[in-house]
């Protein structure tokens, strides 16, 4: 079976070779796939080449990359947006695809949804993130006249979808209901042997000299995953703990994060750890930090937040997606209230009960996002609405 798979996230082509700094990597994508398919990739392709040092290689022989040379962002989606159709039409056709998988929200998907039911090819959505989130916090003026007309876009689609995968238990079947056939289940997936990671966290907690790292997981390309709200924070905190660390760990641009820790105070607080292949490279670097910090403006079900937990990393996020139905609302705060998260995160770190408890709490969530689970969800979803 051939499969389309479409979505908006940034390609870097480097060689004959595609990679991604997000989350999409050939592993990824081969969770989508039986004996003898293979998956078409419609996205976009960044214009700048890069160095493919800690990105994750996408295309394989059995995904092949086949990225929109004109979608870039959204103005091409209302400027250029016949030639994008017949961009993906091609892409059908020429290689006679089976089956679609939509990822929304995304402008590439928009596209496709109505393009593929015009057509009468079997798909199914993955509802991944809230697309007025996505467009509102994303720092421009563009993003806020899109946000309105995105988010009832992408809200009728939902409501018109044969078949739907939600990332979230609750937020995102809310907020985009369907009237198709749907299940929820996350595309984060944690190793199933876990033996002596919650005690070496315990250790961790009870053994600290008071020298604590916050740790980051996030883009710094994306304005949405609240990396200004944490350094304010950070700045409130340092009164108290003069040697807290903030670690961020992340591709992108640093200049403007540090000129603001400079202006803040905080400079020799906050650490840019650059980036690090997907899997045990993070994990292990996780282990080296005291709580996780999801700072963010937006998000889905956040891959990072549940990777930290089954770390056992204490947690401390914002009211944003399916944030609140991963950890204990005492540590859930508004989006951009820097004040409220540096007090939620001095009542773990001036606790240790309570670090150990929320440690504890959060490795034991995390198991409900096991690889081996997931993935046999995902085929027999795939399975029925393919069969049926």
């Amino acid at each position: 079976m051939n499969i389309l798979f479409v979505n908006d996230i940034k390609l870097r082509k480097i060689g004959n070779e595609f990679y991604s700094a997000e989350s999409l990597s050939n592993e990824i994508m081969k969770r989508y796939l039986n004996d003898g398919d293979k998956i078409f990739l419609f996205t976009r392709l960044m214009d700048k080449n890069e160095n493919k040092k800690n990105l994750a290689r996408v295309d394989s022989e059995e995904v092949i990359c086949c990225p929109s040379r004109i979608y870039h962002g959204p103005k091409d989606y209302f400027l250029k947006k016949r030639n994008i159709i017949n961009e993906l039409r091609k892409v059908i056709e020429e290689n006679k695809i089976d089956f679609c998988i939509i990822r929304l929200p995304s402008f590439t998907g928009q596209i496709a949804f109505y393009e593929i039911k015009k057509m009468n090819i079997n798909y199914m959505v993955e509802m991944v993130g809230c697309a007025w989130d996505s467009m509102w916090y994303q720092g421009s003026m563009l993003g806020k006249i899109c946000a309105p007309v995105f988010f009832l876009k992408t809200k009728r689609a939902l409501k018109k979808a044969k078949n739907v995968v939600y990332v979230t238990e609750k937020f995102l079947q809310h907020r985009y209901p369907t009237k198709g056939y749907n299940t929820n289940f996350s595309d984060v997936n944690i190793l199933t042997n876990q033996e002596g990671i919650l005690e070496k966290r315990l250790n961790r907690i009870k053994n600290t000299d008071g020298k604590y790292k916050i740790g980051i997981v996030a883009s710094l390309y994306n304005k949405v995953k609240g990396h200004y709200t944490a350094l304010k924070s950070i700045s409130i905190l340092k009164e108290k703990y003069p040697d807290i660390e903030l670690h961020l760990l992340g591709p992108g641009e640093k200049k403007d994060l540090e000129k603001e820790a400079i202006n803040l105070g905080i400079k020799e607080n906050v650490f840019f750890d650059g980036t690090l292949p997907n899997g045990e490279p993070v994990l292990k670097w996780l282990d080296e930090i005291d709580l996780f910090l999801l700072p963010s403006l937006q998000e889905g079900l956040p891959r990072c937040m549940i990777e930290a937990m089954s770390r056992g990393c204490p947690a401390v996020g914002t009211k944003t997606g399916g944030t609140p139905e991963l950890i204990d609302n005492r540590f859930i705060c508004k989006k951009k209230d820097y004040k409220s998260i540096a007090k939620k995160i001095d009542q773990l770190l001036s606790d240790k009960e309570e670090m150990i408890k929320q440690a504890k709490a959060n490795f034991e969530k995390s198991k409900e996002y096991n690889k081996n689970d997931l993935n046999k969800k995902r085929k027999d979803f795939l399975k029925r609405i393919i069969e049926n």
